[in-house]
């Protein structure tokens, strides 16, 4: 829970009261399930899906809503941290906490890491894909261009041998009359 406050809620947890999970098993410590409940209550209100969390807590009878609000008032003193305040909080971080930060970041990065692995591969199937069809479109050029030219040849050839037979004919025509 502490882990979700501070990387999901971007909330400082140096001063949270963590609560016994061990005493509320054995002991059923009433504090320490307090503790837990009041934790759970902020991070409804201050979820994403906050909406329906505080229109369920509207719909509660006035008493049940201000014992709430006092319960969440209490959380959220300890971790309104000002902005100048939030150096030093750093400084004071604990080591768990460093290392839920850092064990976070790096799940995240992972992540990311692997979303752009399967972009990357996307892209190069896709460039495969292009590459290909650009190859079968030169390819179909060249043999379009080389269709062009040898149908340019037949007919070339074939006006020469109707220019021939022109002149032939004009040539026995002139013949005849001399």
């Amino acid at each position: 829970m502490t882990q979700y406050f501070a990387d999901v809620l971007q909330k400082p947890t140096s001063s949270l009261d963590v609560p016994d999970l061990q005493a509320i098993a054995k002991d059923h410590s009433l504090p320490a399930t307090l503790t837990l409940c009041r934790l759970t209550l902020v991070i409804g209100v201050q979820c994403e899906k906050n909406k329906e969390f505080i229109d369920k807590i509207q719909g509660l009878s006035e008493t049940d809503q201000h014992h709430l609000m006092k319960a969440i008032e209490q959380v959220m003193a300890k971790i309104a941290v000002a902005p100048a305040a939030q150096d030093a909080l750093e400084a004071s971080m604990t080591e768990d906490d460093h290392y839920y930060r850092i064990q976070s970041e790096r799940s995240q990065i992972f992540s990311e890491k692997e979303t752009l692995e399967k972009v990357y591969q996307a892209l190069l199937e896709e460039h495969r894909t292009l590459q290909t069809t650009h190859d079968d479109v030169l390819s179909e050029r060249e043999e379009a261009q080389a269709q062009l030219q040898r149908l340019r040849r037949e007919v070339d050839t074939r006006r020469s041998e109707k220019a021939d037979v022109m002149m032939r004919a004009e040539m026995d025509r002139l013949r005849v009359e001399l």
